[in-house]
This record gives C-alpha cells, sequence and structure tokens, in this order.
C-alpha cells in the first residue's frame, strides 16, 4: 500500500502521518483500556470485602452494596463495549462482554438476595455466590493485564 503513492510525495507524507497516528493510541484510548477493568477489579473486591465483613450480622447492607456497585460495573462496562478502543486494544470489548455476562448474574443475584436474606437471615449462600462471581470476574479481567495487550512494543 505505501508503494502505491511513491510517485506523489505530497500523499505518500499523509499517508505515512496517517500510519504513525494510528499505530499510536491516544491517552483517552489508553485510559478507556486501563481504567474500566481497574475499576472492576476494585469494585469486586469491595464486594468481597463488605460481604465478608456482614457475614455474621443481621444486616442487609452487604447485599445492597453489592447491588448497587453491580449496577455502577455494569454501566462502566457498557461504556468501555461502546467505546471505540485502539486496534491494539481490539479485544478488550470482547472480554467486557464476558464480563457483562458474569456481572449481570451478579446483579440479578444480589438483588434476589437483598429480599432473601430479610427473610431467610442466611449469609452463607450470600457470600459464597457472591464470592464466586466476583473471583470469576476479578480473574478473567486479569487476563489482558497478563498478556501482551499491555506490553508496549518500542521499535528504535
Amino acid at each position: 500500500m505505501r508503494d502505491f503513492y511513491v510517485f506523489n510525495p505530497q500523499e505518500r507524507d499523509a499517508l505515512e502521518l496517517a500510519l504513525q497516528r494510528m499505530e499510536i493510541p491516544t491517552q483517552c484510548q489508553v485510559s478507556m483500556a486501563l481504567l474500566p477493568p481497574l475499576y472492576i477489579i476494585t469494585a469486586n473486591t469491595i464486594i468481597i470485602y463488605v460481604a465478608n465483613l456482614y457475614r455474621d450480622t443481621m444486616e442487609i447492607t452487604s447485599p445492597i452494596v453489592s447491588t448497587s456497585l453491580s449496577a455502577t460495573i455494569l454501566i462502566v462496562e457498557l461504556f468501555s463495549i461502546a467505546f471505540q478502543h485502539h486496534p491494539r486494544y481490539h479485544k478488550m470489548r470482547e472480554y467486557m462482554g464476558c464480563t457483562l455476562c458474569i456481572t449481570l448474574i451478579q446483579f440479578i443475584a444480589s438483588t434476589c438476595f437483598v429480599f432473601v436474606l430479610q427473610i431467610n437471615k442466611n449469609y452463607d449462600t450470600y457470600l459464597i455466590c457472591i464470592a464466586i462471581l466476583s473471583l470469576l470476574t476479578i480473574l478473567f479481567l486479569m487476563i489482558p493485564f497478563c498478556t501482551d495487550m499491555f506490553i508496549r512494543n518500542r521499535e528504535t
């Protein structure tokens, strides 16, 4: 494709500039690739902590906190899916789509447990269910951070 514009130097320079800009992601694109997974990991860690903190009490604070955090996680995931990612981060949309399914199940479970725990007061099932879903989301989101998706190749 670059050999096609050999005869016209102005068009070749414009094409080279466009290709250079495509190779370097903007700060917004890097932020949208890094911040949503970090927020989701942090929120799920808070959900696990609060669920474990209120395990032996009779309060329903834990399901309310997990429901509200799950709702914000859903919103962040939808924004991340709708964002036009840089080609370097093209798999981020797929990861967010998979975690969206897990978070949707987590949101439904948290919402249902608000009503169940008001009647039953059994936190063992709730803790196991929410902890498994939160840990599954955390482990699944660690995949892009451990792979070469975020390793910058410096070609000089």
